[in-house]
């Protein structure tokens, strides 16, 4: 190697960022280590995830802010080519 590919690699090392590793990530000491997530969502989880109760807004809603699966006020909608509005999840069910 020449004296100019040497002053090369000094400049690429130079320009390339501080925060690049290479090889595997190393755990720190004090990462913690998580037990894997259940794959079938608990009832209450279920439950969370389904729309907001019609309380929240006095009970008076307008049908095209409720799920067509869930019957609930709409959490994260999802409209179908049809025009129906359903919660991500509850579409997510109903495909599923």
């Amino acid at each position: 190697m020449d004296l100019q590919d040497e002053s090369a690699l000094e400049t690429m090392a130079m320009l390339a960022p501080t925060s690049a590793t290479v090889g595997p990530p190393v755990a720190s000491s004090s990462a913690t280590v998580r037990p894997p997530v259940a794959s079938s969502p608990t009832p209450q989880r279920t439950l969370l995830t389904k729309g907001f109760p019609k309380e929240i807004a006095q009970n008076v809603v307008e049908d095209k802010f409720l799920c067509e699966y869930c019957h609930l006020i709409v959490r994260h909608p999802m409209q179908s080519r049809c025009g129906h509005r359903y919660c991500s999840s509850c579409r997510d069910e109903l495909l599923s």
